[in-house]
């Protein structure tokens, strides 16, 4: 089982992720993420990142290979 602990300043949250996946560290625009691959049919995989210096967590999920994923992360842009 992978469980993750993620820390920004003074806040953490943990989670568990069930054993079939895979954890790869990524950087998504300068941001520390983790790419969780499914390694099965009927799991969807997900990529997590932090972006400490606005102090948000994103994440997304779904059916779609790392590449996909990290093309939809790599275009969120902060809008004020």
């Amino acid at each position: 089982m992978v469980a993750a602990l993620f820390c920004i300043s003074a806040v953490c949250t943990r989670f568990s992720v069930s054993p079939n996946y895979e954890e790869e560290t990524v950087s998504i625009n300068g941001c520390h993420g983790d790419f969780y691959r499914s390694t099965v049919e009927n799991e969807s995989s997900m990529l997590v990142w932090f972006d400490e210096d606005n102090g948000i967590t994103f994440s997304i999920g779904g059916f779609l290979d790392k590449s996909e994923l990290l093309k939809m992360a790599k275009s969120v842009e902060k809008v004020r």
